[in-house]
């Protein structure tokens, strides 16, 4: 090759290159390379690694906050979180959550996002954080709706944060509104006070109610009745039948109400464990051994699981 051509090669290596810069620059920036750790992120918790997944959707975040606007980012931060019950993974899901809400420009739609993300945080027991966000969000509590006065009010209770101001505040919502959620809210609220006698008694209306809204209901009226032969029939042997076993008899009767029964029933599950709880506390041997042979029949879930 003649030094004159291997001028020209050189020169034209320069011009192509004088372009190329910007470009690469732009396309191996960080959102890029964001995009890329994201992929490995889904490789490695599908491997199995589920703590390098997470330090990798951290390390993405990082790199690009606006990956918080991307449903795949969302996708495989679900699935970490899922998986890893570490207070590190809790913290990260918080702040990811927190910057999402601080996006909204609107306060009423910064508000029903906050209430929103308070119970999806309040199923993964991250109860501190579903409060703050709350606390953060939600308009003064003389602006609030019932429901959102309700909402933060029970998530102070289950982290035993602030209870005189959730006392206060699920009492403007009873004033508003008086339903058996709320009645719930107020009783769990008493009893995290420590004021147990007080607790059972709103708890007791709070059933009472439910049984008024189940009896207005032709089919849920045989569903309850039902429930509570069921349980006759069973005796001292319905210990020793498996978990749910009331849910599973239920269904095999009522197959009509197989798509919103399990719901219903984790709804009247949750009432009738706090009211277990409640009774714990006082000493009521006898309605703690009726609540939890209730729960028993009618509930999959764990007593850890209802809150």
């Amino acid at each position: 090759m003649s030094s004159a051509t291997f001028a020209n090669r050189l020169i034209i290596l320069a011009a192509i290159s004088l372009p190329v810069a910007p470009v690469v620059a732009d396309y191996f920036g960080p959102a890029t390379t964001a995009r890329w750790m994201l992929a490995q992120a889904a490789n490695e918790f599908d491997q199995g690694n589920v703590a390098q997944a997470q330090k990798l959707l951290e390390e993405a975040y990082a790199k690009s906050p606006d990956l918080i606007e991307d449903k795949n980012f969302l996708k495989q931060v679900d699935r970490v979180e899922s998986n890893n019950e570490s207070a590190a993974s809790s913290n990260f899901m918080a702040g990811l959550w927190e910057d999402r809400i601080r996006r909204i420009e609107n306060p009423k739609g910064r508000s029903e996002a906050a209430f929103l993300i308070s119970s999806l945080l309040s199923n993964r027991k991250q109860f501190q954080q579903a409060a703050r966000i709350l606390i953060e969000n939600l308009p003064p509590q003389d602006q609030r709706t019932p429901t959102q006065n309700n909402q933060i009010a029970y998530m102070r209770a289950l982290a035993g944060s602030d209870l005189d101001q959730a006392l206060v505040e699920i009492d403007s919502a009873i004033k508003a509104m008086e339903n058996e959620s709320f009645l719930d809210t107020k009783g769990w609220v008493l009893h995290r006070l420590g004021r147990n006698q007080e607790a059972l008694e709103v708890m007791d209306k709070s059933l009472a109610k439910l049984l008024e809204t189940w009896n207005s209901n032709s089919k849920l009226e045989m569903c309850l009745n039902r429930m509570n032969e069921l349980q006759a029939q069973a005796g001292q042997e319905a210990a020793g039948k498996p978990k749910g076993w009331g849910i599973d008899a239920l269904l095999d009767e009522f197959p009509e109400l197989s798509r919103g029964l399990p719901e219903m029933l984790d709804m009247v599950a949750t009432l009738h464990y706090h009211r277990l709880r409640i009774c714990e506390a006082l000493g009521k041997t006898d309605q703690v051994d009726s609540q939890t042979a209730w729960l028993h029949a009618f509930s999959k879930k764990e007593l850890d699981e209802l809150f």
